[in-house]
């Protein structure tokens, strides 16, 4: 029989898978090729647009000159880049065809915006469009 837990016993509980799941939270990430520019930020999908497209709106980046990905952690905590992006990499003619890999881009178009993530030279974007040096280092 399970044992009746309390209501602060079952608040903690919830309160640890909701910080796991911030600390597994993933970041939205495009790269501009004209300009050699990353952009990271946190957005959602809508019914009206994607998590890229609207992190290319609030970053005034053209979906056309950029490649989508994004950030996420493992779960070892380090982080991992994913070049997924239907919106934006599909669109491109980046895609690479097969169920598993729909939207995905080949790892040399992600070249420059690893290197960036890696040497704290990106910007990060708010959903209200504010963009600002990035200072993490990410270990890719």
């Amino acid at each position: 029989l399970a044992v009746p837990q309390s209501p602060n016993q079952r608040g903690s509980q919830i309160k640890a898978q909701n910080q796991r799941k911030r600390n597994m939270a993933g970041k939205t990430m495009i790269h501009d090729k004209s300009t050699g520019k990353t952009y990271v930020g946190s957005f959602t999908p809508t019914a009206t647009s994607t998590a890229h497209q609207q992190l290319a709106s609030a970053a005034g980046v053209s979906t056309r000159n950029a490649v989508g990905g994004g950030l996420r952690k493992d779960t070892g905590g380090k982080w991992q880049l994913n070049q997924k992006s239907e919106s934006i990499n599909s669109q491109n003619g980046y895609k690479t065809y097969g169920a598993k890999s729909c939207g995905v881009a080949h790892g040399n178009r992600f070249v420059s915006a690893k290197s960036n993530l890696k040497n704290g030279n990106y910007f990060t974007v708010s959903n209200r469009g504010s963009v600002n040096r990035g200072s993490k280092k990410y270990r890719l």
